[in-house]
């Protein structure tokens, strides 16, 4: 029993020095030279070697050849506008609620923006459809005079009172119909997507 334990011992030992010989690095490791360099000139994680999208943005969250994840966000504006009966005068704090759509326009200049004018159901449809013409283009007048934006890209329209918010004969209700409703047309951005860290806000 002893001789077999004593034997089985020397072939282990035997054997990891086998092992050992082989995994072992050769005394000249310039018999193994590098094929290609590790540089990462954009810091992506990524080696040149590899990369294929050398012009990443920092910080983006890249897939095995360096080329980074888009996003696609749509961006809009609508506003709502009130007016007086029978008016269509703005009032205070108008102006300031159409440079939203301003901005936005002046921010993206291949869009369009439509204008709807409505009025409530008194008096004829005729006259309302006026009315709701000049409340219309009074928001138009102050996209154009005020921010500077082409006319060309606004649309103006009138429904009078053929598309009422509110129905009922009560002034709260002929008040929520007096309005002009204004959007824009739909505006999609990419944008990089970026590397999830401990700072990132909302993750």
């Amino acid at each position: 029993m002893r001789l077999f334990l004593i034997s089985a011992f020397i072939f282990s030992v035997s054997a990891c020095s086998s092992l050992y010989e082989i995994s072992s690095m050769p005394d000249n490791v310039e018999d193994y030279p590098q094929r290609v360099g590790l540089e990462d000139e954009d810091s992506d994680g990524v080696i040149d070697a590899r990369e294929q999208c050398p012009d990443s943005v920092p910080g983006a969250d890249v897939g095995n050849y360096g080329c980074g994840d888009q996003g696609v966000e749509q961006l809009d504006i609508s506003l709502e506008l009130g007016f007086a009966n029978d008016s269509a005068e703005l009032v205070e704090g108008d102006v300031e609620k159409i440079a939203v759509l301003a901005h936005y326009m002046q921010q993206f200049p291949m869009v369009r923006a439509t204008l709807e004018g409505h009025t409530s159901k008194v008096g004829s449809e005729e006259y309302n459809i006026r009315l709701g013409m000049a409340r219309a283009g009074a928001v138009r007048d102050v996209l154009v005079n005020v921010y500077g934006i082409e006319s060309e890209r606004i649309d103006v329209t009138s429904y009078g009172f053929q598309r009422l918010k509110v129905f009922g004969e009560t002034e709260s209700s002929h008040a929520s119909n007096r309005r002009v409703q204004a959007y824009s047309e739909p505006f999609e951005i990419k944008f990089d997507v970026l590397r999830w860290t401990v700072y990132t806000p909302g993750k």
